[in-house]
């Protein structure tokens, strides 16, 4: 079976040189050559994978400590073996923190490690961990969070230099690597393609489907052009939606395989908070910010942007909790009368030729975004829209991200894409996390919002082990976010995922993670 991903993944194992569109490729590819602690359903769940159990209050394996951290005890699946035969334990879990406890080694940059105070292993399939304070995250160790290492081929190196841990053939190797996942990496050539092997001796039973090789095809169009001519059988993120569309057209008539959509991005505008920056000033008035949504057609905007698949946003969450902030959100509906009459109120009013006035100052607007497909497709409808009720924008094209301050330092709206995940939508809304100066712009708040209120809700979040307690505090924190209008939700931006006929497994059901929950069970049929 043959897979197109849109980047080449970072490294083997871990999440080192994983970034941007390369992080999704390295995520997907990942589960199948690693094992985890725990992984996601199809339904966005956590689920165990090498542990028994996940950890809870209930069953005592989750423990809140007076001092206000926690102790979480994860117990091994026995017999579970590397690659090269030996059994996974308790102490290749605590080597897995040593190594990314360390930021010298740069193995786990975004994962749990540094922020515990300590991994224990009272006997061989268990391992404890000791958190410094209580967190949402308590009973999730997946790919994103925390990584098992062979401490019998890793810790020479390890103590011989942290610094050159990183360039260890282990990690870039087929050669050199062991993992735990179900399938063994046997070529990598780089820029074009990895290939893996089933691995006969995994814990969960040998895969169905002996070899997979993954291409990495950037350019949209070949990516089409493998896949109508039978050199792929599957792609994930790619290609764009057009060429998406094209495929699925062609197929709906022959029958050769499917297209689905996995909305897992969410795109959305984020006003500028920044009194100092704000122009107009009129930006920090909610009034000002309610008529920007309501003069919004985002169903047109989303219908122009991905046809036949338009989906709007009023949030950036989903399954329970978006469930419960669908209950809670302030909507804006397409209501150019009502945006109208906020700016009236606001002390707005139209000029001889129409554009809005106030105390001799136009409202101007200006426009910022990152090339990309969707964003050069929505810009010329949200200029009429915004024309239509007074305001002319301008437009400034951003090449990249690698220009942090321009991201965070603009006047008026821009318009940026998330992933629609719990830890990434809090870091865009934490005070704590406004990009400043002092921390070069790195800050994931580029649009400097801040609500007392908004702040003790996310810390209260993060420090919740009850998932019901988080629903509700999610809700709540939804209904300020959107009463505020700190960020003007738009469409959720989908995904394609194409699949050929006659493979059994790879459905994106789950909106936000990467569909590859039990790679091992994947099949393809035999041609009669």
């Amino acid at each position: 079976m043959t897979i197109i991903l849109q980047t080449e993944v970072g490294a083997l194992s871990t999440r080192l040189e994983a970034s941007g569109a390369n992080s999704v490729s390295s995520r997907y590819f990942h589960e199948f050559v690693n094992a985890y602690l725990t992984t996601r359903d199809p339904n966005n769940d956590v689920v165990p994978w090498l542990a028994t159990e996940l950890p809870s209050l209930d069953n005592g394996t989750l423990k809140l400590l007076d001092d206000g951290g926690m102790e979480v005890t994860w117990k091994l699946r026995p017999g579970v073996l590397w690659h090269d035969g030996v059994e996974v334990t308790s102490s290749d879990v605590l080597f897995g923190w040593e190594a990314g406890r360390d930021p010298v080694t740069q193995v786990a940059p975004r994962g749990i490690s540094r922020i515990l105070d300590s991994v224990t292993t009272p006997d061989p399939f268990t391992a404890v961990f000791r958190w410094r304070q209580a967190s949402q995250y308590a009973d999730e160790a997946g790919e994103e969070q925390f990584e098992l290492l062979p401490r019998h081929l890793l810790e020479g190196a390890l103590l011989a230099s942290k610094e050159d841990f990183s360039h260890e053939p282990f990690f870039t190797s087929p050669d050199a690597f062991v993992g735990l996942g179900p399938y063994r990496p046997v070529a990598w050539e780089r820029g074009s393609h990895i290939t893996v092997e089933a691995f006969d001796g995994y814990f969960l039973g040998r895969p169905k489907i002996d070899r997979v090789t993954f291409k990495f095809i950037r350019d949209s169009q070949a990516s089409m052009s493998q896949l109508l001519a039978g050199a792929a059988d599957m792609s994930y993120q790619t290609p764009q939606i057009e060429n998406a569309t094209t495929i699925a057209e062609r197929w709906a008539q022959s029958g050769e395989g499917s297209v689905l959509m996995q909305f897992s991005r969410v795109r959305m505008l984020l006003p500028q908070f920044r009194p100092d920056i704000a122009s107009p000033a009129d930006l920090l008035n909610p009034r000002v910010r309610k008529a920007l949504a309501h003069a919004l057609d985002r169903e047109s905007i989303a219908e122009a942007v991905s046809p036949g698949f338009a989906r709007i946003a009023d949030s950036l969450t989903y399954d329970a909790i978006g469930r419960a902030a669908a209950q809670t959100v302030v909507r804006y509906s397409y209501d150019p009368n009502r945006a109208r009459a906020l700016l009236e109120e606001a002390g707005w009013q139209p000029g001889p030729d129409g554009a809005l006035v106030k105390g001799g100052e136009r409202f101007g607007l200006e426009y910022r975004y990152s090339v990309s497909a969707d964003a050069e497709t929505l810009y010329p409808i949200l200029q009429q829209n915004y024309r239509a009720i007074g305001i002319e924008t301008t437009v400034v094209r951003l090449a990249g991200p690698e220009n942090l301050q321009a991201h965070a330092i603009y006047p008026g709206v821009v318009t940026s894409g998330i992933s629609a995940t719990i830890p990434a939508i809090m870091s865009r809304f934490q005070g704590s996390l406004i990009a400043s100066p002092q921390n070069r712009y790195t800050g994931t708040n580029a649009h400097g919002y801040q609500n007392p209120e908004v702040d003790r809700l996310l810390a209260t979040i993060d420090r919740s082990v009850r998932p019901e307690e988080r629903i509700g505090l999610w809700a709540e924190a939804w209904r300020i976010l959107t009463d505020d209008v700190s960020v003007i939700p738009m469409y959720y931006f989908p995904s394609p995922y194409v699949l050929r006929k006659g493979i059994t497994g790879p459905l994106p059901a789950n909106p936000v993670d990467t569909p590859t929950f039990m790679v091992h069970t994947w099949e393809v049929a035999t041609p009669a």
